[in-house]
């Protein structure tokens, strides 16, 4: 399923998902049934609330007017759509959230795929570092996914001011990077080919994240926002990259945060 770059020796290594993240998706999704997924559905607010009946709940509002009651939930929502407020509470959310979610940057880092119809890198070497030398004043990281693809493909990390720049401008992605890939051209006195696909991130456009990950800025503390996330909101749970300490913005830390949800609202509805 997957091609491992690096690792730590803890199981939080980085690796390469091959045949893209649609596979984890579907190994969930065929051991459920069709009946609890409801896709292209946004929530609009989350309401803490009980009864005599019921005791505490929770009901989920979405934008179309329908309401789904459960007696626990774990939010994914991200940080940034958090920050921006773009869902409601009801009651205001607890202090140590609220506090989690006002000392917590937003994190941009872009990525941009190019597949070319030929290899001008060295082919063997998996990781390169392009220091900045042009006006955009931006070092660049390149994965080299030959190896796991068997195609002439580079991935970019674009540090965040370059990443706004093309994520507001994705067509202008070759034309602002070719200065910087013909670094790794070892074919002398030849152009680099015109690309044949280029993909960019939107994550600081797109409503549905607002930004890369949870970043740290100065007088943050991450630790401490990561104990609050834990600690929750009773039968309301938050799960995702910025929930945890260790492999913070990363998917592995995301999936161990809800792998920690699950088994506390497993742990109290065996009480």
């Amino acid at each position: 399923m997957y091609g491992s770059v690096a690792s730590d020796g803890d199981g939080d290594g980085e690796a390469i998902i091959t045949g893209g993240y649609d596979i984890i998706y579907n190994h969930v999704r065929n051991k459920i049934s069709d009946h609890y997924f409801r896709l292209e559905t946004y929530v609009a607010s989350v309401e803490k609330t009980e009864s005599a009946e019921l005791g505490p709940f929770v009901n989920i509002h979405t934008d179309d007017n329908r309401v789904f009651t459960t007696k626990h939930a774990i939010l994914t929502i991200p940080i940034g759509v958090l920050k921006s407020n773009d869902v409601r509470f009801y009651p205001y959310l607890p202090k140590h959230i609220q506090m989690a979610i006002d000392c917590s940057s937003l994190g941009y880092l872009g990525k941009v795929f190019i597949e070319f119809p030929r290899l001008f890198w060295p082919p063997e070497t998996q990781q390169f570092v392009i220091l900045a030398n042009n006006t955009q004043g931006s070092p660049v990281f390149v994965l080299n996914l030959f190896a796991s693809t068997k195609k002439p493909i580079l991935m970019l990390l674009i540090p965040p001011r370059l990443t706004l720049k093309l994520e507001s401008n994705p067509t202008t992605a070759f034309e602002i990077l070719e200065e910087q890939l013909s670094t790794l051209n070892i074919i002398q006195g030849q152009p680099l080919p015109k690309p044949l696909i280029i993909k960019n991130t939107s994550w600081s456009n797109d409503p549905l994240t607002r930004c890369s990950y949870v970043a740290v800025g100065t007088n943050e503390d991450p630790i401490a926002n990561a104990e609050a996330w834990q600690r929750g909101w009773d039968n309301i749970r938050f799960a995702g990259e910025h929930t945890v300490w260790k492999s913070q913005g990363c998917v592995q830390g995301a999936w161990k945060s809800g792998v920690r949800e699950a088994k506390y609202i497993i742990s109290k509805l065996n009480e």
